[in-house]
């Protein structure tokens, strides 16, 4: 059976092993509203329905980032490579991650136990990533992009008064993302693979290895490179000065 967005929560549960973490992830209602389509339990999520389609189905993720835009591209080309390159990409790693995690804890948390600690730091990312990519998605790229009109005028007014105030939350959840990552490297000593361990270890302390390289390039791209430009280009725009 083909998903699409008609598709009810209650029969992806029964077709996809990874319904049930994809909606938990998200805070979808997988109990009370398998009815819903997978369209009204998206939008109720703020999650793209194709994306959901993409995370449901395992498809394989690239084994490399694309070549990102340069530091000085328009605002409006980065916020858009960093949400196709980075948040989507991360979000299906994730998702992928606590997957293997469980499978792993199922099988052998008995002879390392600290997998069960890998499982919850995984999970404990996810639970605050995912919220804060989304809320960029949704609330600040949006008025980032608006920058580039080069009037006031024409600049949606942030609920939040100035960029520079969510920026200074959203940095936080960076810092303690980066947190997280560095747990998580104490909890598997630098992802190393214990002596005896079966193959699939190695395979996910890999994967861990691999996101937190790419975790600390989006944080970099977002904190160095978005955030400072769009702070300067706001008080260019109350200055009344041209992008």
């Amino acid at each position: 059976m083909q998903v699409t967005g008609d598709t009810s929560v209650g029969e992806l549960l029964a077709m996809h092993p990874a319904a049930r973490t994809v909606f938990e992830i998200f805070g979808i209602d997988a109990c009370c509203g398998q009815q819903r389509s997978l369209r009204d339990a998206c939008a109720s999520a703020a999650l793209d329905t194709d994306e959901a389609i993409d995370l449901l189905e395992g498809r394989a993720i690239t084994t490399a980032l694309p070549l990102f835009p340069q530091a000085d591209a328009p605002l409006s080309e980065l916020t858009k490579a960093i949400v196709k390159h980075h948040h989507r990409r991360a979000r299906k790693r994730l998702i992928a991650l606590i997957q293997s995690a469980r499978s792993l804890c199922g099988a052998h948390a008995s002879r390392f136990p600290e997998l069960w600690r890998v499982r919850d730091q995984i999970e404990k990312l996810a639970r605050s990533l995912i919220p804060h990519m989304i809320n960029e998605e949704r609330f600040l790229f949006p008025y980032i992009n608006t920058f580039e009109t080069g009037s006031s005028n024409a600049a949606i007014v942030p609920l939040f008064g100035s960029v520079e105030f969510p920026l200074q939350s959203l940095r936080h959840d960076h810092s303690d993302d980066l947190q997280s990552i560095a747990t998580l490297r104490e909890t598997t000593r630098n992802f190393k693979v214990p002596e005896g361990a079966c193959p699939l270890f190695g395979s996910l302390y890999a994967e861990l290895s691999d996101f937190s390289r790419e975790i600390q390039q989006h944080v970099h791209i977002e904190n160095d490179t978005l955030f400072p430009r769009a702070v300067e280009m706001e008080k260019r725009m109350a200055r009344g000065s041209a992008p």
